[in-house]
């Protein structure tokens, strides 16, 4: 089997571990209850799903007593954008939350997201914050550990780059990324999601790149993200491919909490689009960690986030050798497109692709691509569109 990637964290899970976490030597944070450190300068919303949002940046307070040190402005909207995606995961997860670090000093005067004398200088107050932000973050990660064994750590960032895209950033930078798979494969030991690619199973190329990464996901869900099936590389466009804190809180040099560097690009994140991106960047998130890390947050059978527009079953078998049966329903009659990927993100099969009224449906697959040729022992993904939504499962193909 697969490790972690085949494991499944059901609602009961989270419930009982949220009880148990007192019992397990773990800090008593109440999920959903504010933290804050010295001066109210950093803010620590503790969860209890093995998401970890952080949001550097994003800072209002610009105390007298703090000096300016750095030449930087505010990643305007990262704050706001956070606080929304923390409530639209909680909306489409029946309930659970992620953890969410937020920095609320103003970035001249404290920058989080590098070595302590840069990001602070020499000022006691500003120290202190910068020591309490990367504590709240550390209690976040020793909780997802202790309860999960891995999760994800995400940072949110804002980007005005002309080519008016997310950037994901895994640590792969651009000059890899423009160039062949081999290249990029090379770099999996000093990517930010060493952990999920190494022993957590998942392909690197897909991670990355693929239809379930989640440049791939938002891409799909119509937000233009970089890389992703759609844009595979950024060429000479902007790209910001880590920082220092996806470096020190991600898998890299040890752990099984890996990192993704985000780059929002601010449009997405302005008033007018707050509530949809937040929305389906949460969506997007949930099918991530869902599909690469097992997590399941599924009620009496529907699938998180897109309860009254279809449900997606697993497929039964899987893993599966000759034929695995693959069963969705429709509340809404939609046009429905069910394709099969392989673990590249390379297209396979088109098993659906036509409109369906409202009811239950089913399909099968037999392992072979579009031309009848059967495909080889691997990992492979089924996603179902429908327009405005999108599910991904993953199956096991065993020739």
């Amino acid at each position: 089997m697969e490790g972690l990637a085949m494991q499944v964290y059901s609602p009961l899970r989270v419930i009982l571990f949220s009880l148990l976490l007192p019992l397990m030597g773990a800090a008593q944070y109440i999920p959903g209850q504010s933290y804050y450190g010295t001066n109210n300068f950093i803010e620590y919303i503790p969860g209890d799903l093995p998401i970890i949002i952080t949001a550097p940046h994003g800072g209002y307070l610009e105390p007298d007593s703090l000096p300016t040190i750095l030449n930087r402005g505010r990643d305007n909207g990262t704050q706001e954008t956070t606080l929304a995606l923390m409530d639209s995961i909680i909306s489409q997860s029946n309930g659970f939350r992620p953890h969410v670090v937020i920095n609320h000093i103003f970035a001249g005067k404290m920058s989080a997201t590098d070595e302590i004398d840069s990001a602070a200088g020499n000022h006691p107050a500003a120290r202190q914050a910068w020591n309490e932000f990367h504590e709240f973050i550390e209690d976040a990660k020793s909780t997802v550990t202790l309860g999960w064994g891995a999760g994800h750590y995400f940072e949110m960032h804002g980007n005005g780059h002309t080519d008016m895209w997310n950037e994901i950033g895994l640590g792969v930078s651009a000059a890899y990324l423009n160039g062949s798979d081999s290249l990029i494969l090379s770099r999996i030991d000093r990517s930010t999601v060493r952990y999920l690619a190494t022993q957590g199973g998942m392909n690197f190329l897909e991670i990355i790149r693929g239809p379930t990464s989640l440049g791939g996901l938002l891409d799909m869900r119509g937000w233009n993200s970089v890389p992703s099936p759609d844009n595979p590389a950024p060429g000479d466009g902007g790209f910001f491919y880590a920082g220092w804190n996806t470096w020190l809180h991600g898998s890299r040099y040890e752990g099984t909490i890996d990192a993704t560097h985000l780059e929002n690009y601010y449009v997405f994140m302005q008033e007018a689009n707050r509530s949809a991106y937040a929305g389906d960047l949460a969506a997007s998130m949930l099918e991530f960690m869902e599909i690469h890390y097992g997590l399941s947050l599924a009620v009496d059978g529907e699938n998180i986030g897109t309860p009254d527009v279809y449900i997606l079953h697993r497929n039964y078998p899987n893993p599966f050798n000759g034929s695995t049966r693959i069963e969705y329903e429709l509340s809404t009659p939609s046009h429905v497109k069910l394709t099969i990927f392989d673990s590249h993100g390379r297209l396979q099969r088109t098993l659906v692709n036509t409109p369906r009224s409202t009811g239950q449906y089913t399909q099968y697959w037999d392992g072979q691509n579009d031309s009848g040729k059967p495909l080889s022992t691997g990992v492979y993904f089924c996603s179902m569109s429908t327009g405005e939504s999108i599910r991904t499962i993953k199956m096991v193909y065993l020739r």
